[in-house]
């Protein structure tokens, strides 16, 4: 389970002892830690650009990171495309699960 304090000013946010049983790549902790702390409701808008910057690492990284916390059913990806161009980064809703009994 993933308990998400909505309230900015508490300053924290609890994430379950199973998602260590579950994760231990440490892009996917950092990445997954920034989700956490961009969302709102569960959900959440950073662009790769900002995961990158906001963890220290590389774009490359960044999407392997949220491949595999995808794969591990940790977060849903809503991938969103501009306009005019292929698909992009930009505009991704990204949506936190619970965490499940692995």
């Amino acid at each position: 389970m993933v308990e998400i304090k909505d309230e900015k000013k508490a300053n924290f946010y609890q994430i379950s002892n199973k998602f260590l049983d579950v994760v231990r790549n440490p892009y996917c902790i950092a990445v997954y830690n920034c989700l956490i702390f961009f969302s709102t409701h569960k959900k959440t808008y950073p662009s790769i650009e900002v995961l990158a910057y906001k963890c220290g690492i590389s774009h490359p990284t960044v999407n392997k990171a949220l491949k595999i916390l995808e794969e591990k059913n940790l977060i849903k990806v809503v991938r969103r495309n501009k306009q005019g161009k292929k698909r992009t980064n930009v505009g991704n809703i990204y949506f936190i699960n619970e965490i499940s009994n692995h």
